[in-house]
C-alpha cells in the first residue's frame, strides 16, 4: 500500500474482550467497560515509523450505552523549531454510536506544533 509516495506495511489486529484497559472514563463513581477491538497499523516500511492507526471496538456489555466506536489517527514527521522532526498526530476521526442508533463524528486536525520551554528551581526547605 502507498500512503505519501511512501511503501506501508499494513498489519492487523485483534485483541479479545477481557481484562485490561476499558473503554470510556473509570473514575470511581463511573463505569467503565471492557470490550473487544480490532484495526490495522500502517507502517512506513522504509522509516519503520507509524503512519496510521485505526481501531474499531466491539462487543460492548449490553448495559453500557455505546454500541459502537471507532477511530482513526494519521501520523506525520513534523519539524518544531530547531529542535528536528518529531512523528506526530497530524489528523485523527473518531466515531460513536449509542444504543438508539444516535451516532457522533469528531475529527480533528493537529496543526501549529511549536517549541514550548520552561525554567524551574528547586529551593531547600527552611
Amino acid at each position: 500500500m502507498k500512503m505519501d509516495d511512501s511503501t506501508m506495511n499494513v498489519f492487523g489486529y485483534r485483541v479479545r474482550k477481557g481484562r485490561g484497559p476499558s473503554f470510556g472514563w473509570n473514575w470511581p463513581e463511573q463505569k467503565g467497560t471492557y470490550v473487544a477491538m480490532n484495526g490495522l497499523l500502517w507502517v512506513d516500511k522504509s522509516s519503520s515509523s507509524l503512519r496510521r492507526m485505526v481501531v474499531h471496538y466491539t462487543d460492548f456489555d449490553p448495559e453500557f450505552g455505546t454500541s459502537a466506536a471507532s477511530s482513526a489517527t494519521d501520523y506525520s514527521w513534523v519539524q518544531i523549531g530547531d529542535l528536528g522532526e518529531f512523528l506526530l498526530p497530524t489528523d485523527a476521526e473518531d466515531i460513536t454510536c449509542v444504543r438508539s442508533g444516535k451516532c457522533w463524528r469528531d475529527v480533528v486536525k493537529f496543526s501549529n506544533c511549536h517549541k514550548y520551554a520552561g525554567k524551574s528551581r528547586i529551593l531547600p526547605a527552611e
